[in-house]
């Protein structure tokens, strides 16, 4: 019986939601394989109504290790925080696990220290951790050796690494052998309608913030305006809608990411984390993407994403009123149709490509 590993990066969903589809893909291509999952069962609980992600699961081929993964590699907007030494101590874990040692094909959801312990890892992402943190925290200490280790992994393995063409940053290029792939969209995702409109009022508007919480207060700031100031439909998740006052929540229709969420959208007020650019995408959705400072993957995300014309990159405002008038200007424009034809011809079919290019290493193996 074949084997997989895979490990899970911890931060977020979205590199569980990308590694699971995958995963739930090549067990549909080889049923009698064995997968051998360390994740975190906090990513699981959240996408636990995911399109079957929970049959997986329950498959009896199917193993699960947590507290693997975190606490572990990730953002913070404390620097203090990467001084208990979570951004190797997690890796300890992994040491002389027998299923690590024992899989056919090992996968890692942009967690490159796996290469310590097999050198044959195939990475997936668009960008890599050192990259982000040593930008952020040039004089921290605990992030400059783990950049260093990183680092020495790369350059001697430079391993393959399956990222989505339009937004792998630049070290992945650099340092990786990478495999560019279309966007990760799933087949039963709609594509929405072009939405004609040169004013807030005509939008059906979602402000989501997704599983990292660093943009909230702004984003809580901007549904507060869009509510007050103009007769735009307005959604807001779960947490967002938490921090919200007992007046807005009223107002606010609450988004739950699911398929018949997305279909009633015009707009995505979001960070642009990889996994809500890619609900977006490929369903056609404009987006306004809001950045934390100092984090240059979410700057990154964001001017590709207007580089490509697909929606407004808004960047790090002072407030919410900044925030208000550029993308009021923005639909002015007409540029939320605009965005909208450039979606339209959008290749999201990495997830059959990936799939495609892992059975071929498993037959070349």
């Amino acid at each position: 019986m074949q084997k997989i590993a895979s490990i899970i990066c911890s931060n977020g969903l979205g590199h569980y939601k990308r590694s699971l589809t995958i995963l739930m893909r090549l067990q549909h291509k080889l049923p009698d394989v064995k997968f051998d999952i360390a994740c975190e069962k906090w990513q699981i609980e959240a996408m636990q109504d995911h399109h079957g992600f929970l049959s997986f699961w329950n498959s009896p081929t199917v193993t699960l290790h947590t507290g693997i993964t975190s606490p572990g590699v990730g953002w913070s907007d404390d620097p203090t925080s990467y001084q208990d030494g979570r951004l190797s101590r997690w890796k300890i874990n992994l040491k002389n696990t027998d299923w690590l040692q024992e899989a056919d094909l090992v996968l890692s959801d942009n967690l490159v220290a796996v290469l310590a312990y097999r050198s044959d890892t195939i990475l997936l992402g668009s960008f890599l951790w050192h990259e982000i943190l040593i930008n952020a925290y040039p004089e921290n200490e605990a992030i400059k050796k783990f950049v260093a280790d990183e680092l020495e992994l790369l350059h001697k393995y430079s391993p393959p690494m399956l990222c989505v063409d339009s937004i792998a940053m630049p070290a992945v290029l650099e340092l990786t052998s990478p495999i560019k792939l279309p966007w990760f969209g799933e087949e039963r995702w709609k594509k929405r309608p072009i939405k004609t409109a040169t004013t807030l009022d005509d939008l059906k508007i979602a402000v989501a913030g997704g599983a990292i919480p660093s943009v909230d207060r702004m984003l809580v700031g901007i549904a507060q305006l869009l509510t007050t100031k103009t007769n735009a439909t307005v959604h807001v998740n779960e947490r967002i809608m938490r921090q919200v006052t007992p007046e807005l929540q009223r107002k606010c229709i609450s988004f739950d990411y699911s398929e018949e969420a997305y279909s009633n959208l015009d707009l995505l007020i979001c960070r642009p984390g990889t996994g809500s650019l890619t609900d977006c995408v490929c369903r056609g959705i404009p987006l306004v993407a809001v950045s934390e400072p100092g984090n240059i993957e979410m700057a990154f995300n964001g001017q590709r994403i207007q580089a490509l014309g697909y929606g407004l990159d808004a960047g790090t405002c002072n407030s919410a009123e900044e925030l208000y008038s550029k993308i009021q200007n923005w639909v002015v424009e007409n540029d939320i149709q605009n965005a909208g034809e450039n979606l339209k011809g959008v290749n999201c079919e990495g997830y059959a490509e990936a799939v495609s290019w892992l059975l071929n290493y498993l037959d070349e193996k």
